[in-house]
């Protein structure tokens, strides 16, 4: 696995984005509390996620669309911009603007689906030009790997979430659903709802942010993974793909 990573330096660049967006922004559980101490109902901030699921589809074959069209890490950089700006305004705008909140999660989920769609391209694309690079299929190392970074990044995320609770002065609850909580009166003070509200909204902003400061360094162009695509399969030589590149990998 180490040498399948040290071969590939474009895989490197792919799994610290994804780590960073993944292992920083909060999690479904987070989204519950979120819900339920600022609005007092832990099921209404899951309407943004009933209504994506529709155009979900739609956007991820338009995602297809523009990776077939323009290069791949570039339709995922820019959609992370589009949604570092959109989730920057759910933070600015806060929580008591309910409506303007709700649309502005809904519209965030789209380039987040773009994204999601254009990274399982470019981790396609690695394992080709790793195969070109040193002579070795890794894409059975390189699916493993990325399970690996999925589990592992759930599991921090929602321990750096409990981590900034814990330093707001978050009270600890022993309860078994939020009815429970309710009949027991359990409210947390100002600075925790401060710090539930930069963990829901904040840390997203921070995760995608530095997400797409990772995906500046992956350059890996769509035509030339074609070219090792064709000279890993003996299509062509490898001299002849080398000639038609774009750069010197």
């Amino acid at each position: 696995m180490l040498n399948a990573l040290k071969g590939n330096k474009y895989l490197i660049f792919l799994f610290l984005s994804n780590i960073v967006y993944a292992c920083i922004r909060s999690d479904n559980s987070i989204s519950l509390f979120a819900s339920y101490y600022l609005y007092g109902d832990s099921q209404l901030l899951t309407i943004p996620t009933l209504i994506v699921l529709l155009p979900t589809f739609f956007f991820q074959a338009y995602a297809q669309t523009l990776c077939k069209k323009h290069e791949t890490y570039k339709v995922a950089l820019v959609s992370q911009v589009i949604q570092f700006v959109l989730r920057l305004g759910v933070f600015l705008v806060g929580y008591k603007n309910l409506p303007l909140h709700v649309l502005l999660v809904t519209v965030t989920a789209l380039p987040s689906i773009v994204h999601a769609m254009a990274s399982r391209y470019m981790m396609l694309d690695c394992i080709e030009y790793g195969k070109f690079k040193t002579g070795q299929e890794s894409a059975g190392i390189v699916f493993a790997l990325n399970s690996f970074v999925d589990k592992v990044s759930a599991s921090v995320s929602s321990s750096i979430g409990l981590l900034i609770l814990g330093l707001s002065g978050w009270k600890d609850i022993q309860a078994e659903s939020f009815e429970e909580i309710a009949e027991m009166g359990i409210t947390q003070p100002a600075s925790a709802l401060k710090g539930l509200w930069f963990v829901y909204s904040g840390t997203w902003v921070v995760g995608i942010g530095l997400c797409a400061l990772f995906l500046i360094f992956y350059k890996l162009r769509d035509k030339d993974v074609v070219l090792m695509s064709k000279a890993n399969s003996g299509e062509i030589a490898r001299d002849e793909a080398e000639s038609q590149m774009t750069q010197v990998y």
